[in-house]
């Protein structure tokens, strides 16, 4: 679950980075021409795709390392369970 946080609030800093990226670098600038507010519109485009895959892997990434703990710690729960039921079977035909 901690991964997931970290990995969204990542994600989240990289969003905050896009803004704060296209206002203060694209909207302060004040002399364009046609062409190159082409040019800045695409590259912010490819720039807010780039951190959206980024933030998708990351959290994919997450996902996975959580789901896998969580899996390894109900395997071993069921292995410690087994044992327990083997032990008390055997302490039953002890005692009889």
């Amino acid at each position: 679950m901690s991964f997931g946080v970290f990995f969204f609030s990542i994600g989240f800093v990289f969003v905050f980075a896009e803004f704060i990226f296209y206002y203060i670098i694209f909207i302060n600038t004040e002399t364009y021409d046609t062409v190159v507010l082409n040019q800045d519109q695409s590259f912010q485009g490819l720039f807010q795709a780039t951190l959206i895959s980024v933030t998708a892997t990351l959290g994919g990434i997450s996902s996975a390392i959580v789901l896998y703990s969580q899996n390894k710690k109900d395997s071993e729960y069921l292995d410690l369970q087994l044992r327990v039921n083997k032990l008390e079977e055997e302490i039953k035909i002890l005692k009889d």
